[in-house]
């Protein structure tokens, strides 16, 4: 006996038609004719009950799936797999060449994407070890050297007491301070930077170079020395070498900065931020004011920008133990 049921769904076969109607017609050839692949392959839930159903009552039959030829394999390339005697042999050929070729053709076109999705995640993970390791080693290294400085440092700049006078305390700045300063050579201590606001404390060194700023903030040479005139510049890494200026743009107008050299505290006052292009090199030029002009690579992670805070003189403090204090009788 042979059932032909046109045009149907694969709702309706998972609702038990195809069950009902093989059990009610007996074993025999069933057509199934499918809209669409989808419908196709989830009609076979339920041929599958009506497959285990002629193995059950010991009964021979046969399936036929017709529709466009994508859908006859998109359908038969699983039934064929798991009840072949359900496919005529004319089909089941096919059915199983077909099926063959696509999986040969699926598994390449897999290991090929498994292939690139592999050298992909190796190399995403290679980039951020990398650049964790980057930081990680570059940060040690500061911390090392920064405790060094302060163990080189003259005990003074880590003084907290100074002696009264004066608002601008510069008696003997020029045999002091500038004396000091121009002793220096790159990367030695120039001096302690305070500003809690960017939650910072750090030695100074002499010289802004990349050699010289793996060491900490580092003073640009070819500004004004911190004294009674001219623009002392300063630079400093956002990340990367201990990031001594990585929140450099929390400062804010009326900010305190602080910087502290072998005789004197020098106390700043923010009056502006901004950030420009990396030629300005002007605005480390000569103001009015003495200033203190912080620098620093803008935003985080790029060299894209300068950040620019600048900073005017409203005191300077003799510290009640300078060298030349200990030194006399």
């Amino acid at each position: 006996m042979s059932l032909r049921i046109a045009d149907l769904d694969g709702d309706a076969l998972e609702d038990g038609v195809a069950r009902d109607l093989a059990r009610e017609q007996g074993p025999g050839t069933l057509e199934f004719g499918f809209r669409d692949a989808g419908s196709c392959v989830s009609g076979i839930t339920d041929i599958g009950a009506y497959a285990r159903w002629l193995q059950s009552s010991d009964e021979s039959g046969m399936l036929d799936v017709w529709a466009q030829p994508s859908i006859v394999v998109a359908g038969l390339q699983k039934v064929g797999r798991r009840y072949p005697f359900l496919v005529p042999e004319s089909e089941r050929t096919f059915v199983m060449k077909a099926t063959d070729e696509t999986d040969a053709f699926r598994r390449k076109r897999g290991d090929r994407w498994r292939i690139v999705l592999t050298a992909f995640r190796n190399v995403v993970v290679g980039v951020l070890v990398g650049l964790m390791s980057y930081y990680l080693i570059t940060d040690a290294t500061t911390e090392t050297r920064q405790r060094h400085l302060r163990r080189t440092a003259p005990e003074t700049l880590f003084a907290e007491e100074v002696d009264p006078g004066p608002a601008l305390d510069f008696e003997g700045w020029t045999s002091q301070d500038r004396a000091y300063w121009r002793s220096l050579r790159n990367g030695e201590t120039f001096g302690r930077i305070v500003a809690e606001r960017m939650d910072l404390d750090a030695v100074v060194v002499k010289g802004a170079t990349r050699a010289d700023l793996v060491n900490g903030p580092g003073w640009v040479t070819y500004t004004d020395l911190p004294g009674p005139t001219g623009n002392s510049g300063i630079a400093g890494h956002r990340v990367t070498h201990g990031a001594p200026f990585r929140w450099i743009d929390r400062l804010k107008t009326g900010d305190v900065i602080r910087l502290t050299s072998p005789y004197r505290r020098y106390t700043y006052r923010v009056v502006r931020s901004f950030t420009v292009t990396p030629d300005r090199t002007d605005v480390l030029g000569p103001t009015e004011k003495p200033t203190l002009t912080l620098i620093a690579c803008h935003p985080p992670h790029s060299a894209r920008l300068r950040i620019i805070v600048q900073a005017e003189l409203v005191a300077v403090e003799r510290l009640r133990e300078s060298p030349s204090d200990k030194e006399s009788p």
